[in-house]
């Protein structure tokens, strides 16, 4: 970690030429690597005009920010630009939301902090909104559980604990925006020409993170997990912690809740711009990190390297909870370290911000015995809160009660803390035991697989297409291949061993990580490690200003240039996308369409209740209806069967599957199969919407003459009259008869109907289940509308676990007269 690492004038200037020279070879070397790797030919545009315009947008923000800036133009005013292009394209509602979450926690969490530690700065800072984030999302967490999520109920109490918390602040702390520097940013002021750069490059990296913040959702995590949590939260008002529905449903979501009131708010851009504003966040701890401990401008530096990172794009481009985590990340550090807000950390609070790291991903835990070690010596030199029996005691305590919660729960629902990972030591009946890919490896992903070598190093940046689903090679641009030998070797040269033992801690987590799996959005995280300390290096160089200002200008600019291989759909840049809202709409329809179909179910009311199962899509989740499944290995119970070579039409008869959506022809896996088992509805934007076509797949018959027209005598009319045109009920004359199921032989079956009444009136199919004691175990009831003459009903049943018999009943949902035709009850086997 790092010292007071503040530049000294006895520094040897040998030293600083070294690391000049190294610096030279570094980046050269790179930029020979970028040649031999084919890196700059633009076939990667679509359409290769779109990469002239392009560069032309971010060549003129950052030509209208150098002028502005050296015309002493205040920072704010050109912020404002680029969150004003955000709001014009999707409302000013999500920087609302944002804005409201951030103060809100930033109240909570100071009140909180004064409560349990010495505070200073003003109250509108990052690390009291950390620890107003960690109360509101473990809140959350626990509210999750119960059917009173709803959008009036959580804003409701971050606001009322935000208002409370204000007016018990009122006299210590006075609320004013003066003390978060708005006056300072809002002055005219002279600027050197290594600020007006730098600060320019930040300018052109926040255009850049907020426009592709703005983009359509269509990532593959996101709709398909990140969205989707918050969706169903929405519309159930509890997050179901069902891993039947998704196998994921039980993992750490602490970075989930931290999206989810914005969400509330304002919708998915709005949930994706909480996300990015961490990665904001992440940037202005980084800058506070640094600026007490480099020359002043070349503190900028940080925000300037982490912005123009390709893989910074990558991960506001979809909603990830990489901004999170690495936010979570670096706050730990800065509590060790120390900024220029606050100097010295506290236990506790460093115990809150870690355990609540944990609660967001596992990937949090191996931090912990880093940040134990680190702690015990900075306390021991006195750079850190002393330490006592009592306050470690707590600082543990709340550790472990913020961090435990995600694993108890997957414990409790699954006999696996860490489900679905590691289930070979664990062996939860819910999941497999072995690898899912058959590797031997569990979760690893064989794409992804790498041996661990000096030569990953190199391979991750100039290779870096085989370290995650990017377009082409580039994803880190030649920004850690620059910083981390440079300031690794700067560490050594200058004794700083603080910044020798980050940088190997760094390392270390990164090779812990890409021993199972070599993912580089997997490492984000200790990203913002690397560039503190790398930046700290550049304010070693002879005459910084100049040098160490060029070097990062000429990687951020290899890292721009390298936008469009950190996602997919970034390569489409077209002009109008930052300003017309349709043409957002429009590139939501080229790439996700599967989405707009979703968004036609959900306002069909014939089709919405039905059970739906996506194949041969990325399922977006947040745009249909609660009762859609995908085939893909979250939903692992209707998956893994088909994968072992059960057959797909039986998984959607066990499953009740009504529509399949699909691609508009059969060339996907088991295409041929669905099409063969269902019934074409409609075809729009190259999706298919169909009905299952149920012929075959419940040939018994349960009941004992289905034309009513002529009874059966198993039929218990109760005094509804029969007339040739069939058996005339109402809701206080049903007809009934039992039928008898044997034990465990029925999953699924079909009950069909065929009435005549009114238009506008109402009937009924139910069926009152009931166990080998004759007791009533359940009910399976729907209602229907009349159509007229001859209404035809089809719809599937699931017989409950344990029942030995039901009875089907047929009647009106009121006393007007219902004639019913025929009750037909079909089961499998």
């Amino acid at each position: 970690m790092i010292e007071q690492l503040s530049r000294r004038a006895s520094d040897s200037p040998l030293k600083s030429r070294l690391l000049l020279v190294l610096v030279v070879l570094l980046f050269c070397s790179g930029l020979w690597g970028t040649r031999s790797q084919g890196w700059w030919p633009g076939h990667l545009w679509m359409p290769a005009s779109a990469g002239s315009s392009f560069f032309t947008c971010v060549a003129g923000v950052l030509v209208v920010s150098l002028v502005c800036l050296a015309l002493r133009v205040p920072l704010l005013l050109l912020l404002l630009v680029p969150v004003a292009m955000f709001a014009g394209v999707r409302g000013i509602g999500p920087v609302i939301a944002v804005l409201w979450y951030w103060g809100c926690a930033a109240v909570i969490g100071r009140w909180l902090l004064a409560r349990v530690t010495v505070v200073s700065g003003t109250v509108w800072n990052v690390r009291n909104a950390t620890a107003g984030f960690v109360v509101s999302g473990s809140l959350t967490a626990v509210l999750a559980h119960f059917p009173i999520m709803t959008p009036f109920l959580v804003s409701g109490l971050i606001s009322g604990a935000a208002l409370l918390a204000g007016w018990r602040l009122r006299r210590a702390d006075p609320l004013v925006f003066d003390s978060f520097g708005i006056t300072h940013l809002l002055k005219w002021r002279r600027r050197g020409a290594a600020e007006v750069v730098l600060l320019s490059l930040i300018c052109v990296g926040i255009s850049i993170l907020l426009f592709v913040t703005m983009l359509p959702e269509i990532g593959h995590d996101a709709v398909t997990m990140h969205l989707a949590i918050l969706a169903r939260i929405l519309e159930l008002r509890s997050w179901p912690f069902d891993v039947k529905q998704f196998i994921w449903a039980v993992m750490p979501l602490g970075a989930n809740w931290l999206m989810l009131p914005p969400y509330f708010l304002a919708g998915e851009h709005a949930a994706r711009l909480m996300s990015t504003s961490f990665l904001m966040a992440t940037a202005w701890v980084c800058y506070r990190m640094l600026q007490d401990r480099v020359e002043k401008p070349l503190a900028l530096a940080a925000p300037v390297l982490l912005f123009t990172l390709p893989l910074s794009f990558t991960v506001s481009a979809s909603t990830f909870v990489e901004p999170i985590i690495a936010f979570l990340f670096l706050i730990c550090l800065a509590e060790v370290t120390g900024t220029s807000e606050q100097q010295k950390g506290s236990w506790i609070v460093l115990g809150a911000f870690a355990g609540y790291l944990c609660a967001s991903k596992l990937l949090g835990a191996p931090l912990l015995p880093i940040l134990l070690l680190a702690v015990c010596i900075r306390s021991w030199q006195g750079k850190f809160e002393r330490p006592s029996i009592g306050v470690v005691t707590t600082a543990v305590l709340v550790c472990m009660v913020i961090a435990m919660q995600p694993y108890l729960v997957a414990y409790l629902k699954t006999g696996n803390p860490l489900f679905p990972f590691y289930n070979s030591v664990f062996r939860s009946p819910d999941f497999i035991t072995g690898s899912v890919f058959e590797n031997g490896r569990n979760f690893a992903n064989p794409a992804y697989l790498h041996p661990l070598s000096f030569k990953m190093f190199w391979d991750s940046s100039i290779r870096s297409h085989s370290y995650g689903e990017f377009a082409g090679n580039g994803a880190l641009g030649i920004t850690l291949l620059v910083l981390i030998p440079l300031a690794a070797i700067g560490a050594v040269l200058y004794r700083k061993w603080w910044v020798c033992a980050g940088m190997l801690a760094s390392l270390a987590y990164c090779t812990l990580v890409f021993e199972s799996q070599a993912y580089l959005r997997y490492v984000y995280q200790v990203i913002p490690w690397f560039i503190v300390f790398g930046v700290w290096a550049l304010s070693r160089l002879p005459l910084a200003r100049f040098t160490a200002v060029l070097l990062v200008f000429l990687l951020s600019i290899v890292g721009v240039a390298r936008y469009p291989v950190a996602f997919w759909p970034l390569a489409q840049f077209s002009p109008e996308l930052l300003y017309d809202g349709d043409a957002h709409k429009r590139l939501l329809e080229k790439d996700l369409p599967v989405a707009l179909v979703g968004d036609l179910i959900r306002n069909m009311e014939s089709l919405r209740d039905k059970k739906i199962l996506i194949m041969g899509l990325n399922p977006p989740y947040a745009h249909y209806p609660l009762n859609t499944i995908g085939f893909s290995w979250h939903f692992w119970s209707f998956f893994y069967p088909v994968s072992k070579g059960a057959l797909i039409e039986n998984q959607i008869r066990d499953y009740g599957v009504e529509l399949v959506v699909t691609p508009a022809t059969d060339n996907f896996l088991y295409g041929e199969s669905v099409f063969a088992h269902s019934k074409e509805l409609f075809t729009t934007f190259g999706v298919r919407v169909a009905e299952v076509d149920t012929t075959g797949f419940f040939p018994l018959e349960k009941i004992k003459g289905t034309d009513l027209r002529q009874p059966d005598p198993a039929w218990q009319l109760n005094g509804a009259p029969v007339s040739p045109e069939g058996v005339a009920v109402t809701v206080s004359h049903p007809i009934m008869q039992l039928i008898t199921v044997p034990p465990m032989a029925i999953v699924r079956g079909e009950i069909e109907m065929v009435v005549s009444c009114k238009p506008g009136g109402f009937f009924r199919s139910q069926i009152n289940w009931q166990d080998a004691a004759q007791k009533m175990v359940a009910t399976d009831i729907q209602i229907h509308k009349c159509q007229g003459n001859n209404t035809i009903i089809k719809r599937l049943v699931q017989v409950p676990a344990g029942v030995s018999a039901g009875v089907v009943y047929g009647s009106s949902q009121d006393e007007n007269i219902v004639i019913i035709q025929k009750i037909s009850l079909r089961t499998s086997r």
